[in-house]
């Protein structure tokens, strides 16, 4: 994994990235897109996610699928309606209109004294209690400033934090953004078929698999991969 100077890891989409990488959560979102309908390929684009639905009551069953899989693999609560994007198109997007409306990846939210944002919304705090998320809440009055209030936050982030772990949060670990990911996922995918099965599929033979798999990476333009590269990322 490399970051590029000035480049930022997104904390979340890292990590619904690695847990795409799990064959077991894999498996399970291709039994849910079975359950529910939907092609076991996933669909395209946020056009062909409404016509699986066109019933909106169905999204019912999309959001006992979305909390099947929070539970399951403990995904944290405020990245869980982006795993609606894993059952349909497979992958993050990481883009806005093809994620459900109002649900964007944040480390806060900005709430109004009632905690809903609209009639029809859950009362946030009520519903991050019900599920056992730590969290913490910050009142800002109405007379202060940006200065101040972040002056505030960076003077007591210490307190902030003795709060979170007081209902089990664990301090995070630096989060590096993975590049490439498309191909480390095309990596995984070759290495779960036979050495036979790769030369009879792309015409080409090797010494090893994972030399075999760098002949098929460079003929299918992804470059020159190394095989201990491929060794390490595949059966990973």
């Amino acid at each position: 994994m490399h970051m590029a100077k000035g480049e930022q890891a997104n904390r979340s989409e890292e990590y619904l990235y690695k847990l795409s990488l799990n064959d077991k959560f894999q498996a399970d979102v291709l039994e849910l897109r079975r359950i529910l309908g939907i092609p076991s390929e996933g669909v395209k684009d946020q056009d062909d996610r409404q016509k699986c639905f066109a019933d909106t009551t169905k999204d019912i069953f999309v959001l006992d699928a979305l909390f099947y899989l929070q539970e399951k693999y403990k995904v944290p609560l405020d990245y869980v309606f982006h795993l609606d994007d894993f059952i349909f198109f497979g992958k993050s997007t990481g883009d806005k209109k093809f994620q459900l409306p109002g649900y964007y990846y944040s480390s806060a939210k900005i709430l109004p004294p009632k905690h809903t944002l609209e009639p029809d919304d859950v009362d946030l705090e009520e519903f991050y209690k019900d599920h056992k998320e730590p969290y913490v809440k910050i009142l800002v009055f109405g007379d202060s400033t940006k200065s101040e209030v972040l002056g505030y936050l960076n003077q007591n982030w210490n307190q902030v934090e003795k709060i979170l772990t007081q209902q089990g949060w664990k301090p995070q670990k630096r989060v590096r953004k993975t590049v490439h990911k498309e191909r480390n996922r095309l990596i995984k995918e070759l290495y779960k078929k036979t050495k036979k099965e790769l030369e009879k599929e792309y015409g080409t033979t090797s010494q090893s698999k994972e030399l075999l798999i760098s002949k098929i990476m460079d003929k299918l333009g992804y470059g020159y991969v190394d095989d201990g590269y491929i060794r390490k990322i595949g059966p990973g």
